[in-house]
């Protein structure tokens, strides 16, 4: 028997961030059995702008959770990028900006084309 795992879904944009000058994902998942972090934006073609909105949230989460004595490390975070159409040449783009956010931000950066629901994978 299973014991059920919450997930806790977390409005950033218009939620805990309401400054609207402030670049932020949509997003955020915390599984709380894991103590993981999954942020997710949502976006039209703007690849570039999705990630950076994602580093920008991460920051954001980061700096709040120091405040309560909390460290989110590299190895807890996962940024999501949807998207509702991504052009062929975009890809090889999106590789070096995932290279980048694994270096700086986070485990992994994944994308995913014209879905509405990204499953998130139990990773333990």
């Amino acid at each position: 028997d299973r014991e059920k795992e919450k997930i806790c879904c977390i409005k950033v944009d218009k939620g805990i961030i309401h400054d609207t000058s402030t670049k932020k994902c949509d997003f955020l998942f915390y599984r709380g059995k894991i103590e993981d972090y999954h942020f997710v934006e949502l976006k039209g073609q703007d690849i570039p702008q999705a990630v950076e909105q994602l580093k920008v949230t991460v920051t954001f989460v980061r700096n709040k959770l120091a405040e309560k004595e909390v460290k989110l490390t590299k190895k807890a975070i996962y940024g999501y990028v949807v998207s509702s159409s991504l052009p062929k040449e975009a890809n090889q783009k999106f590789r070096k900006l995932k290279e980048q956010f694994v270096k700086e931000i986070g485990t992994n950066l994944d994308k995913a084309n014209n879905i509405y629901i990204k499953t998130i994978k139990k990773m333990e």
